[in-house]
């Protein structure tokens, strides 16, 4: 339980940092918003962005803004690619992260800075996984905001990251009652957990007919961890408060601590749980990036 804890208290001030250096990169952050940044795209077309090895790519999605149909492409040495947002009212969809993500930090920082506002995260494939023993996870949203509204992630797909597949307890930390919630989503093995809330307040977030698998492919942690290359990897963990989990087949384990608890209906765990990906998600980059199968 230490590792746990420790990250719950740490990560909000390191991340603060990454976020800093992110801002720092103004030139890269402006060129990478200006050409992604649209209303409607062609959902048969995607642009590719090849991150050079060693290159740690920022993208910063607005207020109102809507960043869609790229394929990124990590798979150089040392490659990673880091999403932060600002205000409300955005939108992140048909992204799809190509090849093992350097796990310098996490792939998406979002947050919602508005309690009445909402962000959404569609049809994204974060699949092929973090380098082991980094400190990097999938998606952790933003304590530092900190995150007050509601962030909707939808048919997306993370798997075989090292700090968190989603990481959303940061905020409750805070004291924030910013809630994130979980539909159609595969999560296949990342450590520490799958979908971890924050359920404070008088929200209650839900994940609903989403599928989480659990096999030998989670990769140990190592940087933010006090045991070094272990592997737990929970299915829905629950901090605060409630968390509803509704049609869905977790393997992991239903957790919870600091008071939170996860309330289930027609949900099957363990060797029960059906493990095959809900209809609609991206089983590849490519197939994210153009929209769809």
């Amino acid at each position: 339980m230490a590792r746990e804890l420790e990250n719950e208290k740490t990560d909000n001030a390191s991340l603060l940092d990454r976020r800093s250096y992110l801002k720092m990169a103004g030139a890269a952050v402006a060129a990478t918003g200006a050409a992604g940044v649209s209303g409607l795209a062609n959902a048969a077309e995607y642009e590719t962005i090849t991150v050079s090895a060693g290159e740690h790519k920022a993208i910063e999605v607005g207020d109102g803004q809507t960043y869609e149909n790229k394929l990124i492409d990590v798979s150089a040495e040392g490659a990673g690619v880091a999403f932060t947002t600002s205000g409300s009212g955005w939108t992140i969809r048909n992204i799809g992260i190509k090849g093992e993500h350097s796990g310098e930090s996490f792939i998406m920082m979002p947050g919602v800075e508005s309690s009445d506002g909402e962000g959404l995260i569609e049809n994204v494939y974060m699949g092929d996984g973090i380098k082991p023993k980094q400190s990097g996870g999938g998606v952790w949203v933003n304590a530092n905001l900190p995150h007050q509204g509601v962030i909707t992630v939808r048919r997306t797909h993370i798997a075989k990251t090292v700090n968190n597949g989603l990481y959303a307890s940061g905020p409750g930390s805070q004291g924030a009652t910013g809630i994130t919630n979980v539909e159609d989503s595969y999560f296949h093995s990342n450590n520490i957990s799958n979908i971890r809330t924050n359920a404070k307040g008088d929200r209650t977030p839900y994940v609903k007919n989403c599928v989480v698998k659990v096999d030998e492919k989670t990769p140990p942690c190592g940087e933010n961890c006090s045991s070094p290359g272990a592997v737990n990897n929970r299915g829905v963990w629950s901090w605060y408060g409630t968390t509803k989990v509704i049609n869905s087949d977790i393997q992991g384990g239903l957790v919870s601590t600091h008071g939170g608890e996860v309330e289930t209906k027609n949900t099957r765990t363990g060797e029960q749980a059906n493990l095959k990906p809900p209809k609609g998600v991206p089983m590849s980059a490519e197939e994210a990036a153009k929209g769809g199968k």
